[in-house]
């Protein structure tokens, strides 16, 4: 993937800073791409974070009961670190994130 570095305001950052935010904005549009084309995933596009929310439709996936189930096996199947949001949602209750 190739970074552009025009689509960046230069007045903002420089050198390798432009470099990195670039290819991370690359690479969110990338993964945001792909996961919208796998049917009963629905991405949200991060505007200013580092991560991205994926709503599952669990319906067309019988076999998964809910999310927290759902990242155990992508963590087993393919090593896909993520935080399931029904506990993303708890942990903000908190006050622990």
């Amino acid at each position: 993937m190739e970074c552009d570095e025009k689509e960046c305001n230069p007045s903002r950052v420089t050198g390798t800073v432009v470099t990195v935010l670039l290819c991370l904005q690359a690479n969110a549009d990338y993964l945001h791409s792909e996961l919208s084309g796998v049917v009963g995933l629905q991405p949200v596009l991060p505007q200013a974070g580092l991560s991205m929310v994926v709503k599952v439709n669990f319906s067309l996936y019988p076999a998964l009961r809910d999310d927290v189930q759902f990242v155990e096996k992508l963590l087993a199947e393919e090593d896909i670190k993520c935080a399931a949001g029904s506990k993303v949602k708890r942990w903000l209750a908190y006050g622990w994130l």
